[in-house]
């Protein structure tokens, strides 16, 4: 293994630790792990991860600008990179969203290009998981589902999966699939508890349980 593959792969660990840890506190502070990412910076700067990681954080924080810059300068020194290509159309996406035009045509389009990138990355869970989300957004649950099945056998153990499992769990409820469905939003709450203030997550698990009988758990939702 050559040393900035090495390298690249030690960060991608620490983005993972990082952002599990994130992803566990009740109020997600995105401005937070990007401080913490940047404390990495003797660590990892000039790694693929390092670089695009944060690209995704400024994309998040709506600074579109800040995270195309990054990203393209870390492009040029990559080619054909899944990290790279995913996190360019993650940026795309979250610039629709924060400038409030995310309609269905640009949905759409963004559908498109995660249909192009799972064709080019066959092997990579995080594409099929954009895209089965993205499908739920448009109402194509029974190709979301698919998708998100996709992404589930292709995820590795040390990933984030909580996200996946809430939109499997939604995804299954929309198909009528009411005890996978439970299943999934289950494994969901178990490995990210503070996803129970997602009001659409907490609304398809109670129609969910209303529609297994669990009357009182539904109330409760």
């Amino acid at each position: 293994m050559s040393h900035a593959s090495s390298l690249d792969e030690d960060c991608e660990k620490k983005w993972i630790y990082s952002s599990v840890q994130f992803i566990n506190q009740e109020n997600n502070d995105y401005a937070g792990l990007l401080r913490q990412w940047e404390s990495l910076k003797t660590e990892c700067e000039g790694s693929v991860s390092y670089e695009a990681r944060k690209a995704f954080l400024y994309a998040f924080l709506d600074q579109p600008e800040k995270a195309k810059k990054t990203i393209n300068k870390i492009e040029k020194k990559t080619k054909d990179n899944y990290l790279v290509d995913l996190i360019k159309i993650q940026i795309e996406s979250k610039e629709y969203l924060f400038n409030d035009h995310l309609g269905n045509e640009k949905l759409k389009n963004i559908e498109n290009k995660y249909s192009e990138y799972v064709k080019k990355y066959a092997d990579k869970s995080e594409g099929y998981a954009q895209l089965g989300g993205i499908q739920l957004l448009i109402g194509k649950n029974a190709e979301a589902l698919i998708n998100l099945n996709r992404a589930e056998k292709l995820i590795k153990d040390d990933q984030f999966q909580s996200g996946l499992y809430r939109n499997l769990s939604i995804a299954y409820f929309e198909n009528k699939k009411y005890q996978e469905a439970y299943d999934a939003a289950s494994k969901a709450v178990d490995l990210q508890k503070s996803i129970t203030s997602d009001k659409y997550f907490m609304y398809s698990l109670a129609k969910t349980e209303a529609n297994l009988g669990m009357f009182e758990d539904a109330q409760n939702a």
